[in-house]
């Protein structure tokens, strides 16, 4: 079992932004989603998720979609990843 935390803030202007956890370019099932709206000044998030993973090697990410017109950034992201026996 693995744990995932991932933290930042969205920066935009009032835009509709999903953020997805994804191992091994797939989606967690279920799916541990979070719908930010951006503003200017910021919008923190934060997603904590739990994992069950084979033994070896993964690639954990974060991706967000959505923003419709124009943009959203997404600053200072920040992610842990705490196996557990």
């Amino acid at each position: 079992m693995v744990l995932i935390l991932t933290t930042g803030t969205g920066v935009g202007t009032n835009k509709s932004v999903d953020i997805v956890i994804y191992v091994d370019g797939v989606a967690t099932n279920p799916v541990w989603k979070q719908t930010i709206t951006t503003t200017s000044s910021g919008t923190p998030w934060q997603l904590l998720s739990s994992v069950a993973l084979a033994a070896g090697t993964h690639t954990v990410s974060v991706r967000a979609t959505g923003g419709g017109n124009g943009s959203a950034d997404l600053k200072g992201a920040a992610m842990t990843v705490t196996v557990l026996p």
